[in-house]
């Protein structure tokens, strides 16, 4: 629901030793869809659904937003800045984005996601849905040097 500091994701944080938040002034317009972080070393990384046609806020039009393709993204999150940096786009469209991440290695994860099927020409969330073509899961590595 919208605030004063406007549509799409409020980025907070509070350290260990504190349970007091400190939060951005105005919101992220962006809309981050069944986030899912994970760490590597000092870094702090995010999986999650994207909407490659436009950000969420300010109006926030959920109808709108619905009717449009979706991808499943991988971010990094500045914990110091409160910012978030896409870092690319994983396999998949249409109805996806509920990734599990785990770390296998030291500088290794394996990611399970689930995505419309691939042949499918890119549907909206909502029309991908109700498909009858089904849903696709998959597994995925990222390594990093």
């Amino acid at each position: 629901d919208p605030d004063p500091r406007g549509m799409g994701t409020l980025l907070c944080k509070a350290s260990r030793a504190e349970s007091e938040w400190s939060c951005l002034e105005n919101s992220d317009p962006e809309r981050y869809d069944s986030p899912e972080l994970f760490r590597h070393g000092d870094r702090l990384f995010m999986a999650a659904r994207r909407d490659p046609e436009g950000v969420f806020g300010p109006e926030g039009d959920l109808f709108a937003y619905s009717g449009r393709p979706k991808r499943t993204s991988l971010y990094e999150v500045d914990t110091e800045k409160l910012t978030i940096a896409h870092l690319g786009d994983l396999p998949g469209h249409g109805d996806t984005a509920f990734p599990a991440v785990r770390r296998v290695a030291e500088n290794r994860f394996l990611l399970a996601n689930y995505t419309s099927p691939l042949e499918m020409q890119d549907p909206s969330w909502l029309d991908a849905q109700v498909s009858p073509h089904g849903t696709h899961l998959y597994l995925l590595e990222i390594g990093f040097e």
